[in-house]
């Protein structure tokens, strides 16, 4: 991935203040903890809880975690001895952000986790993951997946039986001892993690002295004479989609789908240009979208290159689809605005 390569830090809205829904969905990752065929228990994430501390000094991300272990009958106890984890980007080639860590829980600073007779037993513990700049640097410059950074929780468990404790061991009131045998063949499954790129970016990556990302808010045009019959939203999520897998032609040859669909329902033309219409239909005097003018002839100019491939083809970056999605979701906007004028309250 290319420096250019930076995912999309925006929400979208669609005809008033309603936001797509995967910015607004929480989920809870959930991976089980085995012994042979013998469930013990479950480790619990929720990725809305995941948080980046440090600064640029120190910066780390800490994954609160959720240890659940299963109700044993009174004569077994179940302890979980070491809980280990690594992050990775889940992607194509998927990259490692740092080395396996272990789970930290002030209330059991030790790091033994124990489960309770006939109940379920919960502990919170959390994982800090300290990232060198090469880790940072590839957590910026990540790709979203419709709207979401995807991350891959790699865990590692230790269980034992709690055999006997002992209590008294260094004399009266000297604390107690605990033998234990280790459990053989524990295992843990991967947890996977959906963050928002709008959280991500305001409330993650700061913390991690990256605060140069700004969440700006876009509203689609749901019903208005751009897009009478034309699915523009779903047109232009789809550009944001192939920005998002690095199609960077098609990402703009989709752009000019959403732009030629408008020019027809305004009836437009070269003589008659967009800026003329909306002129026309919003009542405005002549000269006062000369904005418009300018922006839409540059916008018709960029996406009709990369639709014609018998043209010399350019090279498309990252930069030049993302200038592009931006500036088609900025007229979507503003064009909605100067033909249906918001109500004065």
């Amino acid at each position: 991935m290319t420096a250019e390569a930076r995912p999309l830090r925006w929400m979208l809205r669609r005809g008033g203040s309603r936001r797509v829904e995967p910015y607004s969905r929480r989920v809870t990752a959930s991976a089980s903890i085995s012994a042979q065929s013998f469930i013990l228990g479950e480790v619990r994430a929720d990725p809305a809880r995941l948080r980046g501390e440090g600064g640029p000094v120190s910066p780390a991300l800490v994954v609160p975690l959720t240890l659940a272990l299963n109700p044993q009958p009174p004569e077994r106890t179940l302890v979980v001895t070491d809980l280990l984890g690594r992050l990775h980007l889940d992607r194509a080639g998927q990259t490692a952000l740092g080395e396996l860590v272990r789970a930290g829980s002030s209330s059991q600073p030790q790091g033994l986790w124990a489960s309770h007779p006939g109940t379920a037993a919960t502990h919170a513990v959390a994982l800090r993951i300290p990232l060198a700049p090469t880790q940072l640097r590839a957590l910026e410059e990540a790709p979203a997946q419709d709207g979401h950074l995807l991350l891959r929780l790699e865990l590692r468990a230790a269980a034992a039986w709690l055999r006997q404790e002992h209590q008294h061991v260094l004399g009266s009131g000297g604390g107690s001892a605990m033998e234990l045998l280790p459990l053989a063949w524990v295992r843990t499954d991967e947890l996977r993690l959906a963050i928002p790129a709008g959280p991500w970016a305001e409330q993650v990556l700061p913390g991690l002295g990256a605060d140069r990302y700004r969440t700006v808010l876009v509203s689609l045009p749901a019903d208005s004479p751009l897009s009478p019959g034309k699915p523009l939203v779903r047109w232009f999520d789809d550009a944001r989609a192939r920005y998002d897998r690095g199609d960077y032609r098609g990402c703009i040859e989709r752009c000019r789908d959403v732009r030629r669909a408008v020019e027809t329902a305004l009836q437009a033309s070269k003589s008659d240009p967009v800026s003329a219409k909306a002129a026309s239909a919003a009542g405005l005097p002549a000269g006062t979208t000369a904005f418009l003018d300018g922006v839409w002839r540059a916008l018709a100019e960029v996406t009709n290159e990369a639709h014609h491939p018998e043209h010399a083809e350019p090279v498309y970056r990252a930069t030049d689809a993302r200038a592009v999605l931006l500036t088609t979701a900025v007229m979507l906007e503003y064009l909605s605005a100067v033909l249906v004028p918001p109500a004065l309250p």
